[in-house]
């Protein structure tokens, strides 16, 4: 099988995960239960002492930066995990916040709940959700209708 990007990508993501840890004993991703992966950046969990800890590689140096804007502009309200570390163009390390994932959020709490969140997540243009095309100027302009939502979602109704 060829060497595809994600494959490589996800190589390189543990490879600086494991070059910080080497350098910051006080870390390590031993016995720590890894989350699944999206398509595009890396997700790795460690612990830092006795809390989870979440590593975050980036595919892009200005998805980072975004990321680190919105952690840092929404610190205050305790709804963002905290920024632990920002000193490498592509990677940063936060606080583990607990809860459900986007996709288990349907399961554990309904459909209509789910789509609000998806809404919220998909559709604001807030810094850091990592959708470029989103207009923070004006996000309501890029909200769809429930119906439209319906559409795109593939439910029948």
């Amino acid at each position: 099988m060829p060497d595809d990007w994600p494959r490589r990508f996800t190589r390189e993501a543990l490879a600086k995960v494991d070059a910080y840890i080497a350098a910051h004993p006080g870390y390590t991703r031993q016995g720590v239960e890894q989350p699944k992966q999206g398509a595009t950046n890396r997700v790795i969990y460690a612990r830092r002492d006795h809390e989870l800890v979440v590593f975050k590689v980036f595919c892009e140096v200005e998805r980072k930066e975004r990321e680190c804007f919105a952690l840092r502009h929404w610190q205050e309200t305790g709804l963002v995990p905290e920024l632990i570390w920002d000193a490498d163009p592509r990677m940063i390390v936060t606080s583990h916040l607990p809860g459900v994932s986007l996709p288990a959020a349907r399961e554990a709490y309904g459909e209509m709940a789910w789509r609000e969140i998806s809404r919220y997540l998909s559709y604001d243009g807030t810094p850091g959700s990592g959708y470029a095309w989103a207009s923070p100027a004006d996000p309501a302009a890029y909200r769809k209708s429930m119906e439209a939502a319906e559409d795109l979602l593939g439910i029948d109704r």
